[in-house]
C-alpha cells in the first residue's frame, strides 16, 4: 500500500510518527520517500523516541547508510512478550547506485530478524 501524506512542518511529523508507531507491529515496514530535507530523518527519530528511545540521538544515516535501535517489542504476539526486544533498522538507501547495494547493507538481516 502506498500513502502520500503532507504535512505542515516538523511538529505534524513528529505528531504523525508518534501515533504509527503506536500502531506498528513487528515485522511492519514503513518507507519514506522524499527530496533532501523532506523530513524522512525527522519522521525516523520521532518514531524511535516514541518506541521507549526518548532521549536517543538519532542522527540521518546518511554516512553509514544504516543505524540499528534495541526498543521493547510494545506487542503481545503467541511466541513473544511484550518486553521481548525487538531491533529498529533504520536505512538511507539514497546514495544506493544499484538495488542489490541493498543486501551489503544488512537489508536481509534486517526482514530476516522481523519475521522471528
Amino acid at each position: 500500500m502506498r500513502l502520500t501524506v503532507r504535512l505542515d512542518g516538523p511538529e505534524a511529523t513528529a505528531a504523525l510518527a508518534a501515533r504509527i508507531a503506536g500502531i506498528a507491529r513487528v515485522r511492519d515496514v514503513i518507507a519514506l520517500a522524499g527530496d533532501l530535507g523532506s523530513g524522512k530523518t525527522a519522521f525516523a527519530r520521532a518514531f524511535i523516541r516514541a518506541r521507549g528511545r526518548a532521549n536517543e540521538d538519532v542522527p540521518s544515516p546518511t554516512f553509514t547508510l544504516v543505524q540499528t535501535y534495541d526498543t521493547m517489542a510494545g506487542e503481545i504476539t503467541p511466541d513473544s512478550t511484550a518486553d521481548q526486544p525487538l531491533t529498529i533498522w533504520h536505512f538511507d538507501l539514497y546514495r544506493l547506485q544499484a538495488p542489490e547495494e541493498a543486501f551489503e547493507l544488512g537489508i536481509e538481516d534486517a526482514f530476516a530478524e522481523g519475521s522471528r
